[in-house]
């Protein structure tokens, strides 16, 4: 084998060597990269399932504060009429 043809032999081995190296820590880095995704694809998930209940939670609220609504409006003319009767009592 000449001097040229060793140069370029080690040339190539070195480069090989340098890509190889090189591809293994970009795989690394993207396995990274993939974890990293893979759990903020996993709070995304728990987030949006807290907000699902949340939601949930507001609709109840909203229902039952329209119940309570209801029975105050209901009971509002009742109320006011019992206190008409303690006041002309209270005078008698």
């Amino acid at each position: 084998m000449s001097e040229i043809e060793r140069i370029i032999k080690d040339t190539l081995v070195s480069l090989e060597q340098e890509l190889s190296s090189e591809l293994m820590a970009q795989g690394q880095t993207l396995a990274e990269h993939q974890k990293k995704l893979t759990a903020q694809d996993q709070d995304l998930k728990t987030l949006k399932d807290h907000i699902g209940r949340l939601q949930q939670e507001q609709r109840e609220g909203e229902r039952l504060w329209e119940g309570l609504s209801n029975v105050y409006r209901n009971l509002e003319p009742l109320l006011s009429r019992l206190n008409a009767w303690l006041n002309t009592q209270g005078r008698g």
